[in-house]
């Protein structure tokens, strides 16, 4: 599986963030009058957040081959060629598996080998999921190479392990006809899946649950499958009755109900693996569920809990460890959920350009794009001193290492990286309070300072019946706002360094509408990067103060009512926010065209010259709430504005493979009549994401109409949605019922 976002088999799939993340939907409240553009007030001129933060990372990210074409990539692999040459293999999630010289001035990428079932152009939903690749340790001497995957066969999932011959070492190139199989097992949900070879020639393969976040069917601790387990294979030793064998020190090789491959169990989705340089341990990132992210040492027979316990922590109170090893083996570093999301496993660092991190454990996170290092004592077995060492902008999935022993990052929705130091900066303290930032000339009554403007949207995502008071603000500058072109020319208009959002969160306390404001959070660009901050607000309503980098959950007075609140902390926004939405998730022409507003915008000179939005091009997105309007139209803007942000091409929900933006087309949403891949219990193998006229059959109204774990939308709700999901379910009820999404997988 993917990490969380990827899903399925990525570490963290979105459905276990907290309920109460509220996502910074840039929405509004009251419309400014017009402005000329030379008059003081049309841009920001007191902007205290600009050079703001805590100690600068030492570390950033520099693209390693900036001409080489990267979609989807989930793999990176270094073949050394007899002749002295280097040549990178490049796997794809979608399929495909490609090469290129290790140069940094390669310009093509050759492909090696797609599968038949690889998506079109390696784009868009696909039956398959490519994981990982390993060349044998004895290549091109053994000219095998191994897979791991997830197929869909009539609509249930199978995670597989195939051998390929390399019909030309020199080339790379795969013959298809010589697949054979090692290894199959169903899996519906984490799907692990990352190859490595040993020091002692092993093929070591890890395994995810194969379920829905919680371990639903209690699977975790069942050791009569090869589920949430390190597998290890002697592949190069093929019987006659399968083509690998069981080394004959494997733990359980004996025993008559633990498959003879089991090495170690009880994780829950082990993503990316590695081995000590000098003493040969095993070393994992494994994706927690509802609160931690876990790097782990796995030795032999090690039961690590699942799903007894997250981490070293009791998961559910009534399992129990079970099998042969009824003892925890507990990680070496935990991370919560306020700090990390999706656990990316790394690299012990052997280069030789940073000899600070000699020996350190390297590692990521794919949701919040940060590098992280942890200091390893090898005698007393013991894991220390995380640091962050860089913040990328892109979804970290995957680590290769150099014949330098330099490390390159590999992400999911853009280039691969290498490291480089960071300019040496100082910066100023983070406003200790939302007066403090500059935004506002009167907080008290959020009146905003000159420069920021208030603005409105046309479709509002659901936050539990929340009022919301938005603002943004353009520095002073000769760049502007870019209204995108081509294909992003519906997304978010692109900001400017120095840019800023407000989004402040406030609640009714009586039928009188007065109401109390418990939150704003701030989002701003500085430097290229964005960056996230929450104020809550005080008894008296007079300012706002800054929440701690981790964020808090604090009870909040709303009236007589006393109501639990969670305060986002910086990675939860980032969550949500990425480069794959444009950061900002709606502020674009078709929510912006709302009355005369964007006529405002240009009149205030907003915009960079030449890239003004052109709202003719895009119809206003439509009010979903509204019921003059459209039914299709209403349905599909819900969608777009509570699901799209995550339920898009490398969006959170990646175990999904469907996408709910409201401009494809249904049938290329890859929704309808689509089964589950985790489906609720409950309607078994009827039920689909979309069910054509049978609400009650679709996973999507399911969900909405639920609040947990596997509740949609997924964040910044507590209560159900009754008009929405009353919305949704007369959208179903009136789709034809033959109608099926022409990108689905084949269904039965």
């Amino acid at each position: 599986m993917l990490p969380h976002a990827l899903c399925r088999s990525f570490p963290n799939c979105g459905i276990d963030f907290p309920r109460r993340v509220l996502s910074l939907l840039l929405v509004v409240s009251s419309i400014i009058p017009a402005t000329n553009a030379d008059e003081p007030g049309a841009r920001w001129t007191h902007n205290h957040l600009t050079g703001t933060g805590g100690e600068p990372l030492p570390l950033r990210g520099t693209v390693a081959f900036p001409h080489i074409e990267m979609s989807r990539a989930v793999d990176l692999d270094l073949v050394e060629g007899e002749s002295g040459s280097r040549t990178w293999l490049l796997t794809e999630l979608t399929g495909r598996i490609w090469t290129f010289p290790d140069d940094p001035g390669a310009k093509d990428r050759k492909l090696a080998f797609a599968f038949p079932e690889a998506a079109p152009e390696g784009k868009g939903p696909s039956a398959l999921r490519l994981y990982s690749i390993e060349l044998h340790p004895d290549f091109p001497k053994k000219a095998w190479l191994f897979a791991s995957l997830n197929l869909r066969v009539d609509g249930e999932g199978w995670n597989r392990i195939l051998r390929f011959t390399v019909a030309d070492p020199a080339t790379l190139e795969i013959d298809p006809d010589s697949e054979v199989e090692l290894l199959s097992w169903p899996s519906a949900g984490h799907d692990g899946c990352d190859l490595k070879f040993g020091p002692d020639g092993m093929l070591y393969a890890s395994t995810g649950d194969g379920e829905a976040p919680g371990d639903p069917d209690n699977i975790g601790q069942e050791t009569d499958n090869l589920l949430g387990s390190i597998l290890r294979l002697d592949v190069s030793h093929p019987q006659p009755d399968r083509p690998w064998k069981a080394p004959d020190d494997n733990p359980w090789i004996d025993f008559k109900n633990i498959p003879d491959a089991v090495w170690a169990y009880g994780l829950r989705n082990p993503w990316r693996m590695n081995f000590h340089p000098e003493t040969g341990e095993l070393f994992l990132g494994d994706n927690g569920d509802e609160n931690w992210e876990l790097v782990r040492r796995v030795t032999r027979a090690s039961n690590h809990g699942w799903s007894a316990y997250e981490g070293s922590y009791p998961f559910r109170l009534t399992n129990e460890l079970k099998g042969p090893t009824p003892q925890l083996t507990t990680p070496i570093w935990e991370h919560p959920h306020t700090e990390m999301r999706s656990v990316i496993g790394g690299f012990f660092y052997r280069g030789s350009k940073f000899p600070e991190l000699e020996g350190r454990y390297i590692y990521g996170c794919y949701f919040t794009k940060k590098l992280w290092s942890l200091a390893w004592d090898d005698m007393a077995k013991q894991a220390s001193d995380p640091r962050r060492l860089a913040s990328l902008d892109h979804a970290i999935v995957s680590f290769a290492e150099d014949t330098d022993g330099e490390l390159l990052i590999v992400t999911h929705d853009g280039p691969v990286y290498r490291l480089d130091r960071a300019p040496a900066e100082k910066p100023e303290p983070i406003p200790a309070t939302l007066s403090a930032t500059g935004l506002f000339s009167e907080t008290a009554s959020l009146e905003p300072a000159p420069g920021v403007h208030s603005y409105e949207i046309n479709a509002e995502a659901w936050a539990d019946g929340a009022d919301v008071i938005r603002h943004f603000a353009v520095p002073a500058g000769d760049e502007g706002i870019f209204a995108r072109a081509g294909e992003n020319q519906r997304k978010s208009w692109r900001m400017p360094d120095g840019a800023a959002f407000a989004r402040t969160i406030r609640r009714k306390i009586d039928e009188a509408d007065e109401s109390v404001r418990i939150e704003t959070q701030v989002m701003h660009k500085d430097h290229g990067e964005w960056k996230f901050l929450t104020y809550r607000w005080r008894k008296d309503q007079g300012d706002a103060d800054l929440v701690p980098e981790t964020g808090e959950t604090q009870p909040c007075q709303v009236g007589e009512q006393t109501l639990s609140h969670r305060f986002p902390s910086r990675a939860e926004c980032a969550a949500c926010h990425t480069q794959r939405s444009f950061f900002a998730l709606a502020f674009s022409t078709e929510q912006l065209d709302r009355g005369d507003q964007i006529e405002r915008f240009l009149e205030l000179g907003l915009f960079q010259r030449g890239q003004a939005p052109r709202p003719e091009q895009f119809p206003a997105l439509a009010d979903p709430y509204d019921s003059a309007l459209a039914l299709d139209a209403r349905a599909r803007a819900y969608l777009h504005v509570n699901c799209a942000h995550c339920h898009r091409e490398t969006g959170l929900g990646g175990r999904a493979q469907f996408e709910l933006l409201h401009w494809l087309g249904l049938a290329e949403t890859g929704a309808v009549n689509a089964r589950p891949l985790v489906g609720l219990p409950g309607i078994g193998e009827k039920g689909r994401v979309i069910a054509p006229g049978d609400p009650d059959l679709s996973e999507l109204v399911r969900r909405m109409a639920i609040r947990g774990p596997n509740q949609m939308p997924l964040i910044g709700s507590d209560r159900i949605d009754e008009n929405g999901l009353a919305l949704i379910r007369e959208w179903i009820s009136s789709l034809p019922e033959a109608q099926v999404s022409a990108k689905s997988p084949q269904q039965k």
